[in-house]
């Protein structure tokens, strides 16, 4: 009987989808609770607007993990460690966002969003951070795609910075950020299959492109 071994990327996003499963799980729990317990709870609508960005964030990660079949050449514990850190922290803000445990029974969501938010955007700067070096270091991207993500930074620090309370500031930022994040999917809507191609192209370019820069690297290292 003929055997497959499996690929190191196979073996490797069995873990990740696991840790976005989660977090999408934990998302949809906190949603349906949310419509459900309606009538008895008191909405926040940045909240719900963080919770449904959230969502977008995990759903990205898991389309885009596909490419890393490609991006990546050798597996190493330190590679595999970098992909794992994005899913984890955007699962650990997905876990915070639903009150669970000592808070499951809370029902004033504005107050606990109120509360709480601070470390939401805490989170949020490191899960952009991730997001920008995984780009440059992993999928060759360079920074100056990163500038709308720089920009997003720097709006989470502001709100810290200025500790700004107002209700409508965080309105508007959540919704323009889950707008940005709607309008990017919509514009980029690449199939899986197209956007592997797209990788691999990428791929070949830059290795042939590679002996032009060996050549070039040589001639300046003998001057």
């Amino acid at each position: 009987m003929e055997q497959f071994a499996m690929e190191p990327f196979e073996y490797v996003v069995v873990i990740t989808s696991l840790i976005i499963g989660l977090g999408i799980a934990q998302v949809l729990n906190g949603l349906a609770d949310i419509v459900s317990g309606f009538k008895h709870l008191k909405v926040s609508v940045a909240h719900v607007l963080m919770i449904i960005s959230t969502f977008l964030n995990l759903y990205q990660d898991w389309f885009y993990n596909y490419e890393y079949s490609v991006h990546v050449e050798e597996w190493t514990m330190k590679v595999i460690l970098g992909l794992l850190t994005f899913p984890i922290l955007v699962f650990i803000l997905a876990r915070m966002l639903i009150p669970t445990g000592l808070r499951s029974d809370e029902k004033d969501l504005v107050a606990y969003y109120n509360e709480q938010w601070p470390s939401f955007f805490i989170i949020s700067i490191w899960i952009v951070l991730i997001s920008i070096f995984q780009d440059i270091h992993i999928s060759g991207i360079p920074i100056s795609e990163q500038i709308p993500k720089i920009v997003l930074i720097a709006t989470y620090s502001a709100f810290l910075i200025f500790k700004i309370q107002n209700r409508w500031a965080h309105i508007i930022f959540q919704a323009l950020f889950l707008i940005g994040m709607i309008t990017f999917i919509l514009v980029t809507d690449i199939p899986l299959i197209q956007s592997i191609q797209k990788a691999k192209t990428q791929e070949i370019k830059q290795e042939n492109q590679k002996p032009a820069i060996d050549a070039l690297q040589s001639i300046v290292n003998k001057h």
